[in-house]
């Protein structure tokens, strides 16, 4: 919304005050300062083709400016409307009035006084009130080069008789840390060395990964060291027999010892169960078999002493089962079941 304040002829350009605001540094009123709004200022900005606008904390007034003799006469001025503060209202009417009362002007270089109506206003040019700084401060170099990629020093055998696995690295460029990949996962957080357990299994052949990458001060990420190699297991048998005769719907464990012939302690990490053979007439397909729940975790694997012999614990023997069929299985009774064992072990 805008107000009307004046009209008047077409003004002369005044072109020492184009494209400079003057800002207030004293205000009084007869003889005595007069005090502002906290916070504001007044203000003079002069544009091409004699347009003035003025503010005081709040509104803006715009219109066309002309000085005749030593006098700034405004015209076809106009002012915002915006809902103000009452102390900032009140501001800023004091001012327009002020400004559309045809004051003395006087200019002065860098400085504006306007005076009339007992009211006198000292302005300074922005760029002397107010200069820019100065860019004076510390200096940077933009650091985008990767450092260099990391140098194994130490790691497992390919192939490899344990799961444990230990690497070691260095890296060229000094003040980086270092993020570690295991079986393609997520990167965190390592130092070297580092050592850490593979789970020995038939996924992905039997191949493991592990990667380390460095990170500069700047967050740089270099080329990562990678290797991969394999876990073979190490050799044992396994002996052992259902603990009670089948009968249709009924599971029995199978009571399992394993066989250690190396000179070192081996963690036996998987079992597998098959029906190597089956009598004529109770086909292969009427048992299945319930796995053991053996894993290379501490927890679930089995220790198995240097050449000496281990039973694998009640809770993780694997379990067999004569199904319960609908037809008869009268010829099933008897009858023997061959079992196949083998199974995973690493150092």
């Amino acid at each position: 919304m805008l107000a009307v304040l004046a009209c008047g002829p077409e003004p002369e350009p005044q072109a020492s005050l184009e494209g400079r605001t003057f800002l207030s540094q004293s205000v009084t009123e007869d003889g005595a300062p007069r005090q502002l709004v906290a916070g504001t200022e007044l203000r003079l900005e002069f544009f091409e083709g004699a347009r003035i606008s003025a503010s005081a904390g709040c509104n803006l007034l715009d219109g066309t400016y002309a000085i005749e003799g030593d006098v700034l006469v405004l015209s076809d001025a106009a002012q915002t409307a915006i809902g103000c503060d009452p102390a900032l209202s009140e501001q800023d009417d004091w001012y327009f009035g002020y400004l559309a009362s045809s004051p003395a002007f006087e200019l002065d270089d860098d400085t504006i006084v306007l005076e009339g109506s007992g009211v006198r206003i000292e302005y300074l040019d922005q760029e002397v009130a107010t200069p820019d700084a100065e860019l004076v401060g510390p200096t940077w170099t933009v650091d985008t080069v990767a450092p260099p990629v990391p140098v194994l020093t130490t790691r497992p055998d390919d192939p490899n008789g344990t799961a444990i696995s230990t690497f070691a690295w260095t890296e060229a460029e000094t003040g980086v840390t270092f993020q570690c990949s295991i079986e393609n996962g997520p990167y965190g957080p390592c130092n070297s060395p580092f050592t850490f357990e593979v789970i020995v299994d038939t996924s992905n052949n039997g191949e493991h990964q592990f990667a380390v990458r460095a990170i500069d001060a700047v967050g740089n990420a270099s080329s990562p060291a990678i290797y991969k190699w394999k876990v073979n297991s190490v050799g044992f048998t396994i002996t052992g027999n259902a603990d009670g005769l089948l009968s249709p719907g009924t599971p029995r464990r199978l009571v399992l010892t394993l066989h250690n012939p190396n000179s070192f302690t081996i963690y036996v990490t998987a079992i597998q169960v098959t029906v190597d053979s089956a009598p004529p007439g109770c086909p292969a397909t009427n048992v299945d078999v319930i796995p053991s729940d053996i894993d290379a975790t501490v927890a679930k694997r089995v220790a198995v002493p240097a050449n000496g012999t281990a039973s694998v614990p009640t809770a993780r023997r694997p379990q067999i089962l004569l199904k319960n069929l609908p037809t008869n299985q009268d010829s099933c009774m008897t009858k023997t079941f061959s079992l196949r064992y083998t199974g995973i072990a690493t150092k």
